[in-house]
């Protein structure tokens, strides 16, 4: 299910396994947005990570993402 804001979805960087997924509703919350950055930084390196976005992502989200 795509809920709104950022839905997150880690793979094992070899194996394709889904390890994990996570939905951060950073148009409405400034604190989602935080909780975002600590998921990113928490995860091993080279996991491959797959976002999908449902409506405006700039809503309430940390400068610190947008690239």
């Amino acid at each position: 299910m795509l809920l709104r804001g950022l839905n997150v979805l880690v793979l094992n960087e070899v194996t394709g396994a889904v390890m994990s997924s996570r939905w951060f509703d950073t148009y409405e919350s400034k604190e989602d947005s935080g909780f975002l950055v600590e998921f990113l930084k928490s995860l091993k390196q080279g996991r491959v990570i797959c976002f999908a976005i449902k409506v405006s992502r700039h809503q309430s989200i940390s400068s610190s993402l947008l690239i």
